[in-house]
């Protein structure tokens, strides 16, 4: 399975959103109740596609999935992470969060991100050593520090 990414281009939009919608649904009927035209149009309004941000995961060949992550000196932000059903328990997700984190531990950042409560995904960041920072009302936040290397033997 040849897993790879390419730029976010707002053409993508359409995909995004079906991709948001489709992997949401269950988490806001949850919470909210599932009324299609709603998510819709509040996927529009908050512009949930930043491009500048944002990553189209293709394996092999096909749109498969949304990254969108924010940086900073201290920490990647995984801000959406998702991939259409057929992608889904095939440890595509866990090998693209294995190589966000070996990249930010390369430069000592803090890998953080927050899903919501229900979300089955939260056992995958346990295992991967995400820790819980702070939870709200429908979601926990978490984050995996990088290594912290001891002093340098004299």
């Amino acid at each position: 399975m040849n897993v790879t990414f390419r730029p976010a281009n707002p053409a993508d939009l359409d995909f995004v959103r079906d991709l948001y919608l489709e992997a949401s649904h269950a988490i806001i009927e949850h919470y909210y109740g599932w009324d299609e035209a709603r998510e819709r149009l509040k996927f529009e309004r908050q512009q949930f596609l930043n491009v500048s941000n944002s990553r189209i995961i293709v394996i092999d060949g096909q749109d498969a999935g949304w990254l969108e992550m924010n940086e900073n000196e201290q920490q990647v932000e995984v801000e959406s992470l998702y991939l259409a059903a057929p992608y889904r328990r095939q440890g595509i997700g866990t090998r693209l969060l294995n190589s966000i984190m070996t990249d930010a531990e390369a430069q000592d950042k803090s890998v953080y991100l927050c899903t919501a409560k229900i979300n089955p995904a939260k056992k995958l960041y346990e295992r991967l050593g995400f820790r819980v920072t702070h939870e709200e009302e429908r979601k926990f936040c978490l984050r995996k520090d990088p290594a912290r290397k001891g002093p340098s033997p004299s």
